[in-house]
Protein backbone atom coordinates (compact mmCIF):
# COMPACT_ATOMS: atom_id res chain seq x y z
CA UNK A 1 0.00 0.00 0.00
CA UNK A 2 1.27 2.99 -0.66
CA UNK A 3 0.70 5.76 1.69
CA UNK A 4 -0.19 9.13 0.59
CA UNK A 5 -1.55 10.67 3.59
CA UNK A 6 0.58 11.55 6.74
CA UNK A 7 -0.46 12.06 10.62
CA UNK A 8 1.16 11.76 13.76
CA UNK A 9 1.92 8.40 14.96
CA UNK A 10 0.30 7.26 18.56
CA UNK A 11 0.81 4.50 21.19
CA UNK A 12 0.02 1.64 19.61
CA UNK A 13 -3.56 -0.93 20.38
CA UNK A 14 -3.14 -3.62 18.40
CA UNK A 15 -1.11 -5.45 15.30
CA UNK A 16 -3.03 -8.04 13.39
CA UNK A 17 -1.41 -10.35 11.18
CA UNK A 18 -3.50 -12.24 9.05
CA UNK A 19 -2.40 -16.04 8.28
CA UNK A 20 -1.21 -15.93 4.75
CA UNK A 21 -3.46 -18.62 3.39
CA UNK A 22 -7.40 -18.46 4.87
CA UNK A 23 -8.88 -21.73 5.25
CA UNK A 24 -12.75 -19.91 4.87
CA UNK A 25 -13.63 -16.86 6.63
CA UNK A 26 -12.37 -14.53 9.18
CA UNK A 27 -13.79 -11.40 10.99
CA UNK A 28 -11.63 -9.31 12.92
CA UNK A 29 -12.96 -6.26 15.16
CA UNK A 30 -11.32 -3.30 17.61
CA UNK A 31 -12.26 -0.74 19.35
CA UNK A 32 -9.91 1.96 20.68
CA UNK A 33 -6.67 4.04 20.30
CA UNK A 34 -3.81 2.94 18.56
CA UNK A 35 -3.68 1.13 15.16
CA UNK A 36 -4.74 -1.51 13.48
CA UNK A 37 -2.38 -3.02 10.22
CA UNK A 38 -3.52 -6.15 8.48
CA UNK A 39 -1.89 -7.56 5.76
CA UNK A 40 -2.93 -10.87 3.82
CA UNK A 41 -2.34 -13.08 0.79
CA UNK A 42 -5.16 -15.32 -0.01
CA UNK A 43 -3.68 -18.48 -2.14
CA UNK A 44 -1.36 -15.97 -3.81
CA UNK A 45 -4.81 -14.70 -6.04
CA UNK A 46 -5.48 -11.37 -3.45
CA UNK A 47 -4.04 -9.48 -1.46
CA UNK A 48 -5.02 -7.17 1.25
CA UNK A 49 -3.62 -4.18 3.09
CA UNK A 50 -5.59 -2.23 5.71
CA UNK A 51 -3.82 0.25 7.85
CA UNK A 52 -5.83 2.66 10.42
CA UNK A 53 -4.45 5.13 13.20
CA UNK A 54 -6.37 7.57 15.01
CA UNK A 55 -6.92 8.73 18.44
CA UNK A 56 -10.22 6.28 18.15
CA UNK A 57 -10.28 3.59 16.07
CA UNK A 58 -13.39 1.16 15.71
CA UNK A 59 -14.96 -1.29 13.31
CA UNK A 60 -13.84 -4.49 11.30
CA UNK A 61 -12.99 -6.21 8.14
CA UNK A 62 -14.25 -9.54 7.10
CA UNK A 63 -12.22 -11.75 4.78
CA UNK A 64 -14.04 -14.98 2.71
CA UNK A 65 -11.82 -17.36 0.64
CA UNK A 66 -15.28 -18.62 -0.40
CA UNK A 67 -13.73 -21.44 -3.27
CA UNK A 68 -11.23 -21.78 -5.98
CA UNK A 69 -13.07 -21.53 -9.42
CA UNK A 70 -10.89 -22.45 -12.63
CA UNK A 71 -8.08 -22.20 -10.14
CA UNK A 72 -8.88 -19.07 -8.64
CA UNK A 73 -9.49 -18.45 -5.13
CA UNK A 74 -13.25 -16.52 -5.31
CA UNK A 75 -12.54 -13.77 -2.46
CA UNK A 76 -14.65 -11.56 -0.45
CA UNK A 77 -13.65 -8.79 1.46
CA UNK A 78 -15.26 -5.59 3.28
CA UNK A 79 -14.40 -3.02 5.64
CA UNK A 80 -16.51 -0.67 8.04
CA UNK A 81 -13.93 1.39 9.97
CA UNK A 82 -14.31 5.05 11.77
CA UNK A 83 -11.57 7.06 13.22
CA UNK A 84 -11.31 10.16 15.22
CA UNK A 85 -7.92 12.47 14.89
CA UNK A 86 -6.25 9.97 12.30
CA UNK A 87 -6.84 7.66 8.96
CA UNK A 88 -8.18 4.82 7.25
CA UNK A 89 -6.74 2.84 4.27
CA UNK A 90 -7.84 0.05 2.71
CA UNK A 91 -6.23 -1.63 -0.81
CA UNK A 92 -6.33 -4.66 -2.22
CA UNK A 93 -5.02 -6.48 -5.54
CA UNK A 94 -6.07 -9.15 -7.50
CA UNK A 95 -2.61 -10.90 -8.61
CA UNK A 96 -4.08 -13.93 -10.35
CA UNK A 97 -6.53 -13.96 -13.17
CA UNK A 98 -5.07 -17.45 -15.12
CA UNK A 99 -6.87 -20.84 -15.41
CA UNK A 100 -4.13 -22.78 -16.90
CA UNK A 101 -2.75 -21.31 -20.36
CA UNK A 102 -5.70 -18.77 -21.02
CA UNK A 103 -5.99 -15.28 -19.24
CA UNK A 104 -9.32 -13.55 -18.13
CA UNK A 105 -8.21 -10.27 -17.26
CA UNK A 106 -5.20 -8.23 -16.68
CA UNK A 107 -3.42 -9.11 -13.49
CA UNK A 108 -2.28 -6.53 -10.51
CA UNK A 109 -5.86 -4.85 -10.77
CA UNK A 110 -6.30 -2.33 -7.43
CA UNK A 111 -8.73 -0.69 -6.09
CA UNK A 112 -7.43 1.30 -2.91
CA UNK A 113 -9.21 4.27 -0.35
CA UNK A 114 -8.34 6.50 1.75
CA UNK A 115 -9.64 9.02 4.61
CA UNK A 116 -8.14 10.99 7.34
CA UNK A 117 -9.69 14.48 9.25
CA UNK A 118 -8.05 15.56 12.70
CA UNK A 119 -11.89 15.28 13.70
CA UNK A 120 -14.08 12.15 12.76
CA UNK A 121 -14.38 9.72 9.68
CA UNK A 122 -15.64 7.04 7.90
CA UNK A 123 -15.11 4.39 5.43
CA UNK A 124 -16.95 1.34 4.33
CA UNK A 125 -16.73 -0.84 0.97
CA UNK A 126 -17.18 -4.46 -0.25
CA UNK A 127 -14.94 -6.00 -2.61
CA UNK A 128 -15.47 -9.09 -4.84
CA UNK A 129 -12.67 -10.98 -6.76
CA UNK A 130 -12.65 -14.08 -8.67
CA UNK A 131 -10.89 -15.82 -11.94
CA UNK A 132 -13.31 -13.08 -14.37
CA UNK A 133 -14.51 -10.30 -12.13
CA UNK A 134 -12.89 -7.29 -9.50
CA UNK A 135 -15.48 -5.15 -8.32
CA UNK A 136 -15.83 -2.80 -5.47
CA UNK A 137 -19.68 -1.72 -4.25
CA UNK A 138 -21.16 -0.07 -1.29
CA UNK A 139 -18.69 2.64 -0.72
CA UNK A 140 -19.28 5.13 1.95
CA UNK A 141 -17.05 7.90 2.76
CA UNK A 142 -18.17 10.32 5.65
CA UNK A 143 -15.85 13.19 7.81
CA UNK A 144 -16.82 15.86 9.53
CA UNK A 145 -14.08 18.79 10.35
CA UNK A 146 -10.84 19.05 8.07
CA UNK A 147 -10.53 15.84 5.30
CA UNK A 148 -9.11 14.45 2.79
CA UNK A 149 -10.84 11.41 0.85
CA UNK A 150 -9.29 9.32 -1.90
CA UNK A 151 -10.68 6.42 -4.22
CA UNK A 152 -8.92 4.94 -6.75
CA UNK A 153 -8.74 1.58 -9.27
CA UNK A 154 -5.90 0.75 -12.00
CA UNK A 155 -6.56 -1.65 -14.16
CA UNK A 156 -3.01 -3.65 -14.85
CA UNK A 157 0.82 -1.98 -14.12
CA UNK A 158 0.85 1.47 -16.18
CA UNK A 159 -2.64 0.45 -18.04
CA UNK A 160 -6.50 2.01 -17.49
CA UNK A 161 -6.84 3.76 -14.31
CA UNK A 162 -9.71 6.08 -12.70
CA UNK A 163 -9.54 8.12 -9.15
CA UNK A 164 -11.16 10.58 -7.12
CA UNK A 165 -10.29 13.19 -4.43
CA UNK A 166 -12.42 14.89 -1.83
CA UNK A 167 -10.81 17.54 0.39
CA UNK A 168 -12.42 20.12 2.33
CA UNK A 169 -12.94 22.27 5.66
CA UNK A 170 -16.47 21.04 6.96
CA UNK A 171 -18.85 17.71 6.02
CA UNK A 172 -18.38 15.04 3.38
CA UNK A 173 -21.31 13.16 2.27
CA UNK A 174 -19.79 10.74 -0.66
CA UNK A 175 -21.57 7.39 -1.83
CA UNK A 176 -19.47 5.31 -4.34
CA UNK A 177 -21.87 3.01 -5.67
CA UNK A 178 -19.69 0.46 -8.11
CA UNK A 179 -16.59 -0.49 -9.63
CA UNK A 180 -16.02 -3.28 -12.07
CA UNK A 181 -13.73 -4.25 -14.06
CA UNK A 182 -14.93 -7.26 -16.26
CA UNK A 183 -13.87 -9.21 -19.46
CA UNK A 184 -11.24 -11.53 -20.65
CA UNK A 185 -8.52 -9.09 -22.25
CA UNK A 186 -6.00 -7.11 -21.23
CA UNK A 187 -7.96 -3.70 -21.50
CA UNK A 188 -11.15 -4.99 -19.56
CA UNK A 189 -13.57 -2.29 -19.46
CA UNK A 190 -13.56 0.17 -15.76
CA UNK A 191 -16.94 1.51 -14.75
CA UNK A 192 -16.33 3.50 -12.68
CA UNK A 193 -18.99 4.54 -9.38
CA UNK A 194 -21.56 3.31 -12.20
CA UNK A 195 -24.66 1.18 -10.44
CA UNK A 196 -24.71 -2.51 -11.60
CA UNK A 197 -28.36 -1.88 -12.67
CA UNK A 198 -30.73 1.04 -14.11
CA UNK A 199 -32.27 0.87 -10.95
CA UNK A 200 -28.88 1.32 -8.37
CA UNK A 201 -28.21 4.38 -6.67
CA UNK A 202 -26.18 6.71 -8.30
CA UNK A 203 -22.63 7.76 -7.11
CA UNK A 204 -22.97 11.36 -5.58
CA UNK A 205 -20.88 13.44 -2.92
CA UNK A 206 -22.15 16.27 -1.00
CA UNK A 207 -19.62 18.66 0.74
CA UNK A 208 -20.05 21.81 2.99
CA UNK A 209 -17.87 24.31 3.76
CA UNK A 210 -14.94 24.90 1.30
CA UNK A 211 -13.00 22.31 -0.50
CA UNK A 212 -12.17 20.69 -3.69
CA UNK A 213 -13.12 17.86 -5.15
CA UNK A 214 -11.46 16.24 -8.53
CA UNK A 215 -11.68 12.96 -10.92
CA UNK A 216 -9.26 11.69 -13.07
CA UNK A 217 -8.59 8.76 -15.61
CA UNK A 218 -6.70 7.23 -18.61
CA UNK A 219 -7.74 4.88 -21.01
CA UNK A 220 -6.51 3.18 -24.48
CA UNK A 221 -9.14 3.20 -26.18
CA UNK A 222 -12.27 5.66 -24.84
CA UNK A 223 -14.10 7.33 -21.83
CA UNK A 224 -17.91 7.61 -21.82
CA UNK A 225 -19.73 10.08 -19.35
CA UNK A 226 -22.86 11.16 -19.36
CA UNK A 227 -23.42 12.33 -22.88
CA UNK A 228 -19.73 12.94 -24.09
CA UNK A 229 -17.52 10.04 -25.12
CA UNK A 230 -14.24 10.72 -26.29
CA UNK A 231 -11.89 7.89 -28.03
CA UNK A 232 -8.24 6.79 -28.46
CA UNK A 233 -6.10 7.38 -25.85
CA UNK A 234 -7.86 10.09 -23.43
CA UNK A 235 -6.81 11.55 -20.41
CA UNK A 236 -9.42 12.88 -18.15
CA UNK A 237 -9.29 15.23 -15.56
CA UNK A 238 -12.03 17.59 -13.94
CA UNK A 239 -11.05 19.52 -10.71
CA UNK A 240 -13.69 21.76 -8.76
CA UNK A 241 -12.51 24.60 -5.41
CA UNK A 242 -15.39 25.71 -3.81
CA UNK A 243 -15.58 28.12 -0.95
CA UNK A 244 -19.31 27.22 0.55
CA UNK A 245 -20.59 24.04 -0.03
CA UNK A 246 -20.62 21.54 -3.71
CA UNK A 247 -22.56 18.55 -4.79
CA UNK A 248 -22.53 16.41 -7.47
CA UNK A 249 -25.44 14.07 -8.47
CA UNK A 250 -23.79 11.32 -10.62
CA UNK A 251 -20.37 11.91 -11.41
CA UNK A 252 -20.05 8.12 -12.84
CA UNK A 253 -18.05 7.50 -15.79
CA UNK A 254 -16.59 4.36 -17.58
CA UNK A 255 -13.80 3.15 -20.44
CA UNK A 256 -11.29 1.07 -21.56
Amino acid sequence: MNRKMMVPLIAVLLLLSVPTVLATETTLTWDGSGSVDIDTLVNDDVSVDFLTVGSHISGSLYLNDAAEVFGVSTFNTNVDADVENGFIEYGVTRLDAYYGYEKYGPLDRTIYSAIESPGTASLSLNVHSDYAKFWASGGDFVADGGYLALHSVTNGIDRNSASLVAMGDGTLDLHHERDRTIGNYDLAPINFGGGLYSYSEKSHVTQTGSGYFELSAEFENRFTMGGMTASGPVVYHQSISFSDGFSWSDYSFSGD
